[in-house]
């Protein structure tokens, strides 16, 4: 069975905090604060002060956000010396992306969407233009006469490197690429124009939020009484709900999408209207509708419909829109991701659903990581998708994966799909590592790369266990069998809910965790997000906790379930055959589904 139908959530805690310094330096310009150059918030990336082919009087300009933060350029000015032009910016620019400002109007660039409109002449001898932010902090300037740009061919002035100084000549260039129809040589609002910055490397200790569906006990995942739930008072939906009430300067989401989450979209709603850019990005199927439908207006169009618009009239949360078609992909945007602030990553298998870290109902965990590097990571993704319109293959590999290591030893690498090949990158060599144990948590196992790692480390002498979901085992491309004549005990679960994990333990120290199921389509095709966390924290507290999580899992399923599926639906699985739904997603539900007779 495909997964493209999945659900969601469920938490145990721990809880490491550390306090990071980041210093900043300013020095003095012309008596105008100035920031330091390696740390720029917003600079000026393109000049086209010569025009285009088709007028002299068709210049542009455009601005690069040198952070993984979006920045509200409300109150900032980018003007000439001479007063002319002067222009109040206004609206948003993305973290690690453009803002293209025509003049006049909006045919200056044909095809591309000005983010602004102005008015005033550059001249063709120079202007020193000058950006200062809100507090009047002068962010970026130029010579008074151009560094670069040729009036005849129309090749407009272009940085070369964002993060050195505006007034240095030689970080200037010709625009060398034609744009629109040949109007002249550049790359407006064109993100491979400039040049994404790694992850910083400054030295961050590794502080984390960790959460598992039904705490240490299991009891919200394993009691045959539970249900799915609206409401959103338990562990995992608290922690979420507390960083995103915390957030002062952006949210980034992209999710499978929302169902019966009305805390949520309440708590996103509310930041927004405080300040907070929020964005999101979301699934959408083929047909064009969303996975996710309540009728309690807290699903995925609602969320999208309360957010709105931006200044463009540009929804703030978007879909792996198909341009063919103008409608989702056959094949999944399957993340689960937030990062707040620029400072915060939040990963794990969780959907944001009443199955899902609402109710707690599936197994799940979450991981809430306090980390500008990898927040930048995260963001340079989400742009990817957000900014850039791109999903699944049109995706490029585009994101650092060896990210410095935290001042506790743990090691950090972060994989996205269908770019990245998280299978042979992160997944197969976290496996390889075991020489001593292997705990595997997993909704589907479809990868034969995968079972042949795992059958390798039984080999060598690993001790293995494996948990998968009754759907997931009764696909018939499940590789499960395999492990089982192998004589690796294979438990299928039998709850109410699902096993909706994607992770794996290797030795204490290895840990996988992300959104990505164990088969070819979320490897190749679909959106998806893996981490690989090695020492450091895992040996010193994650991985205990996962164990510990794992262990009440494992017991709490009858060893007759060693490689024998109860069935999602079926009479030997809790109030599956009364509850109304459709467990297995074979289009039967309760007592008209073959289990339940």
């Amino acid at each position: 069975m495909d997964p493209r139908i999945l659900t969601p959530s469920s938490p145990v805690r721990c809880r490491k905090r550390a306090a990071r310094l980041l210093i900043f330096s300013l020095g003095v310009l012309a008596g105008i604060p100035y920031a330091n150059a390696l740390q720029k918030d917003v600079v000026i990336s393109e000049i086209a002060w010569m025009g285009t082919s088709a007028s002299t009087a068709d210049e542009w300009l455009e601005l690069y956000n040198n952070t993984a933060n979006v920045i509200d350029l409300t109150g900032w000015v980018l003007s000439a010396a001479d007063g002319t032009p002067s222009i109040a910016l206004q609206g948003t620019i993305p973290a690690h992306g453009h803002f293209l400002l025509e003049r006049t109007d909006d045919t200056t660039v044909p095809g591309l969407t000005a983010d602004q409109i102005y008015t005033g002449a550059l001249g063709n001898g120079g202007e020193t233009l000058s950006l200062t932010d809100a507090g009047n902090t002068l962010q970026d300037q130029t010579n008074p006469t151009w560094d670069a740009g040729d009036n005849t061919s129309k090749a407009t002035m272009e940085r070369v490197d964002p993060s050195l100084d505006g007034t240095t000549a030689t970080n200037w260039t010709n625009g060398s690429v034609a744009y629109a129809n040949s109007l002249g040589y550049g790359t407006p609002q064109n993100a491979a124009s400039t040049p994404t910055p790694p992850p910083p490397t400054a030295l961050e200790d590794f502080s984390y939020d960790l959460e598992f569906a039904g705490g240490l006990t299991a009891s919200t995942v394993i009691d045959p009484q539970s249900t799915p739930s609206s409401a959103s008072n338990l562990p995992m939906a608290q922690a979420m709900l507390a960083r995103i009430n915390a957030a002062t300067r952006s949210i980034d989401f992209s999710v499978y999408g929302f169902r019966n989450q009305c805390a949520f979209k309440s708590a996103l709603v509310q930041a927004q209207a405080r300040g907070v850019v929020v964005r999101g990005h979301v699934d959408q199927q083929s047909d064009g509708t969303y996975t996710y439908t309540d009728t309690n207006g807290c699903d995925t169009q609602a969320v999208i419909d309360a957010l709105g618009t931006d200044g463009n009239g540009d929804n703030w949360v978007r879909f792996d829109i198909n341009a063919a078609t103008g409608k989702g992909y056959s094949y999944i945007m399957h993340n689960k991701f937030f990062v707040i602030d620029g400072q915060w990553v939040s990963v794990g298998s969780t959907n944001y659903s009443d199955t899902g870290i609402g109710g707690e109902y599936n197994a799940n965990w979450n991981l809430l990581i306090h980390s500008a590097n990898l927040a930048n990571v995260y963001t340079i993704e989400f742009n990817e998708m957000w900014v850039d319109g791109l999903s699944h293959t049109a995706k490029s590999d585009n994101t650092q994966h060896v990210l410095p290591t935290y001042s506790d030893g743990t090691a950090v690498e972060s994989y996205f799909s269908p770019t990245d090949d998280a299978m042979n990158h992160a997944i197969i060599p976290a496996i390889d590592s075991a020489d001593t144990t292997l705990d595997v948590a997993i909704f589907y196992l479809t990868s034969q790369p995968i079972t042949d790692a795992i059958l390798a480390a039984s080999a060598r002498g690993a001790n293995i266990r494996v948990i998968m979901d009754a759907t997931g085992a009764g696909s018939q491309y499940s590789k499960h069998p395999q492990l089982c004549a192998a004589g690796i005990p294979v438990k299928i679960e039998n709850w109410n809910g699902k096993m909706h994990m994607k992770a794996l333990l290797a030795d204490g120290d290895n840990l996988i965790i992300g959104s990505q199921n164990f088969t070819g389509a979320g490897n190749d095709k679909n959106d998806e997000n893996t981490l690989w966390l090695k020492g450091g924290a895992v040996s010193n507290g994650i991985g205990s906790y996962y164990l510990a999580y794992y262990d009440a899992l494992w017991n709490a399923i009858p060893d007759p379930f060693i490689c024998n599926n109860p069935g999602a639906e079926s009479l030997s699985v809790g109030s599956t055959c009364s509850d109304g739904v459709d467990n297995d997603y074979d289009g039967l539900i309760d007592a008209a589904d073959p289990g339940c007779q």
